[in-house]
């Protein structure tokens, strides 16, 4: 809905900011809030000359995830606000891959205690609004999309993580990933019964999966969570990639895995067959088993979409248990 100057930013401070960016003919209008994901706040700013831009602010305080930031400070690093959205978005942008542009970046918290972005704004539709399109409206789309994700995964590196801490990993990528199902596997336990009753089933399934995986030392750049609401798609059919800010150097699979079940049947146009199986096994559980969880700690903390956060729990569940029943009729 739309809102009249309601939004991080003080009225005075948002037009100051607009007119020097932009130019004195930059006027605000009118503001419009949009659901950015749980971790930043998106608006939609338009201006009385017919221009938009987005306005991205990493306040840590509506993150809903804030109490595993904290936790994740304690162990390894003060909360990072905007630095790596702008790290990835330094490199992507040198690859030439579409990415939004960067208009303005705040970082100083003189003003404001959060960091802040004029991002282009991007007119246009997540991919998933083409899922029923014609054959060949999807071809391009996706096939394009496909070459974007191409040039991201060619990128390769000896040790993986976010572009600043590489080199300081020594453990194999999979353990931390490990480590988090066990968490998040005990904190689903507490409120899906099903889940509960087959806890110890389930662990021993993704220490299975686990033990099957041959070491690996080269990891590729990953975008880290590219569903379909993470490409949109203007009016001339040209895919962009938004929300980079966890992108990183990892296993292939992990982004794989993921894809292959937000995308449905059009991960076809992304498939790759040299990919480990057992490891796309052992992300597909792990993401199925955190997804549930995240979707039951949106619940708590009062997401403002409570539909999304409770399909994303039921989904989720759903393909974690199914684990159960092995794994060697699953296909990607």
């Amino acid at each position: 809905m739309m809102m009249a100057y309601q939004c991080h930013l003080k009225p005075d401070d948002l037009q100051t900011h607009v007119k020097n960016i932009f130019g004195t003919n930059y006027m605000v209008e009118n503001i419009l809030s949009i659901q950015g994901g749980a971790q930043k706040a998106v608006y939609k700013i338009n201006c009385t000359n017919h221009f938009s831009f987005v306005l991205y602010v990493w306040d840590q305080a509506i993150n809903y995830f804030q109490q595993e930031r904290e936790e994740e400070q304690q162990r390894l690093e003060p909360y990072c606000g905007s630095r790596l959205f702008a790290q990835n978005y330094n490199f992507l942008h040198q690859l030439n891959v579409r990415i939004p542009t960067v208009y303005y970046l705040n970082q100083d918290k003189l003003q404001y205690p959060f960091d802040f972005a004029f991002v282009e704004y991007v007119d246009g539709q997540p991919s998933d609004a083409y899922f029923q399109a014609n054959h060949d409206v999807q071809h391009k789309i996706f096939t394009k999309a496909n070459d974007m994700l191409a040039a991201i995964h060619s990128n390769q590196s000896s040790t993986y993580g976010k572009l600043d801490e590489l080199g300081k990993n020594n453990e194999p990528c999979h353990l931390s990933i490990m480590k988090n199902a066990h968490k998040q596997l005990s904190f689903a336990a507490q409120y899906v019964n099903d889940i509960s009753e087959q806890q110890a089933q389930l662990l021993d399934t993704i220490h299975e999966l686990e033990s099957r995986m041959k070491p690996r030392q080269t990891y590729h750049f990953i975008h880290g969570e590219l569903g379909p609401n993470h490409i949109v798609i203007n009016k001339l059919l040209e895919p962009c990639f938004i929300d980079i800010d966890g992108a990183m150097f990892f296993d292939l699979e992990y982004e794989h895995s993921f894809m292959a079940f937000r995308f449905d049947e059009q991960y076809c146009y992304f498939r790759n067959d040299a990919l480990d199986r057992n490891r796309m096994l052992f992300y597909k559980l792990h993401h199925h088993i955190s997804y549930t969880a995240g979707g039951l700690k949106l619940l708590q903390r009062n997401f403002p979409d409570r539909q999304l956060a409770e399909s994303i729990v039921l989904f989720n569940s759903k393909c974690v248990l199914e684990f159960l029943g092995g794994t060697e009729h699953m296909t990607f």
